[in-house]
């Protein structure tokens, strides 16, 4: 495998140990409701708000004409779906068309001769409704690396090896027609990891709708948010009452958990495990607040002998607090009453 080493884009206008799935004979806490997302509008076109999309999406291989193409389709609908629009074949309000044109590059390296290293994507992505339309031209590119572990020969192999720059190209079309609120709706599709980074490089900037995020009905959103934080320099104090929040993190539909003896209900552990592990690599003693919490959480993790978790909230405990009381709940609750 083939190692990302320099990247360059443009847009030009489950259940743990200790508990069982929740029958249907037992019924579920409510959770506490999300706020309902506003409707994602367009930055072009006049601000519309779409439901409907038709894509179309043509890829070619220039120099490598055997190479079949990537599942976009997928990729991209998931993002849509995800952000309120549907996908359909025809009757649509809007229509949305990439053609994308794929070519490896080769550079010559010693030993080795000429290896396929590098990836260049180039194209254009059409937006249209109603009689309107937005065009954007598209070019991301990757070059060959100075050095490399493996020699390429085959172009065609290249697209499996190489990073998939193309993804990250995608997402930001996406953003450049919808904004930057699409960005969330990523963490809900195969475009987790290059919504993720698209989002780092904001800086800053990013917070409010990172904050947002944190409140979506949608725990991947929620999750992807809260990760995100952790690139956040210097960690913003603004994103500290929703993490602390994030900590008893309610449930989606039938996604709640019980322990197998009591029936008690359990957090969802991803968003929850997210938060915990932001508050210790980002906050430190800034997350005192957190502390009440985070031993209620230990004692439950230490009942249901889940030894990775109670090892993560330890560390998170002695980080925050700059106590060393290791896995004993009481010293850590007999020391919180004495902080008053």
């Amino acid at each position: 495998m083939i190692h990302r080493r320099f990247l360059l884009f443009c847009l030009i206008p489950v259940c743990l140990a200790g508990c069982a799935l929740l029958d249907q004979s037992t019924p579920a806490p409510t959770p506490t409701p999300f706020p309902e997302p506003e409707p994602l509008s367009l930055v072009v076109l006049n601000q519309q708000v779409v439901d409907t999309v038709c894509l179309e999406i043509r890829q070619a291989f220039p120099n490598a004409p055997g190479r079949g193409s990537f599942p976009l389709e997928e990729s991209i609908s998931g993002v849509l779906e995800a952000a309120g629009m549907q996908v359909v074949e025809d009757d649509c309000t809007a229509m949305l068309a990439y053609d994308l044109q794929f070519e490896a590059l080769a550079a010559n390296y010693v030993p080795g001769g000429q290896c396929y290293t590098g990836l260049e994507v180039t194209g254009e992505m059409s937006l249209t409704v109603d009689s309107e339309s937005y065009t954007s031209r598209l070019f991301a590119l990757r070059e060959p690396a100075d050095t490399v572990g493996t020699c390429i020969k085959d172009p065609a192999d290249s697209f499996n090896q190489i990073y998939p720059i193309h993804e990250n190209l995608l997402m930001n079309s996406l953003r450049e027609a919808w904004g930057d609120r699409i960005l969330l709706y990523g963490f809900n599709s195969d475009f987790y990891s290059e919504t993720g980074n698209i989002l780092q490089d904001l800086g800053m900037d990013v917070l409010p709708l990172l904050l947002e995020g944190m409140r979506h009905p949608s725990a991947e959103i929620r999750k992807g948010s809260i990760t995100t934080l952790d690139y956040l320099d210097p960690p913003p104090i603004e994103a500290l009452p929703a993490l602390i929040a994030a900590l008893d993190d309610p449930h989606e539909g039938g996604n709640f958990y019980r322990n197998s003896s009591d029936g008690s209900f359990f957090p969802n552990l991803d968003v929850q495990r997210a938060a915990i592990d932001t508050l210790r690599r980002c906050y430190g003693p800034l997350a005192e607040p957190a502390l009440p919490k985070l031993v209620e959480i230990l004692k439950v993790e230490i009942e249901r002998e889940n030894k990775p978790a109670v090892n993560d909230i330890v560390s998170t405990l002695e980080t925050i607090s700059g106590e060393q009381l290791g896995e004993d709940w009481e010293a850590w609750q007999e020391w919180l009453e004495t902080q008053g």
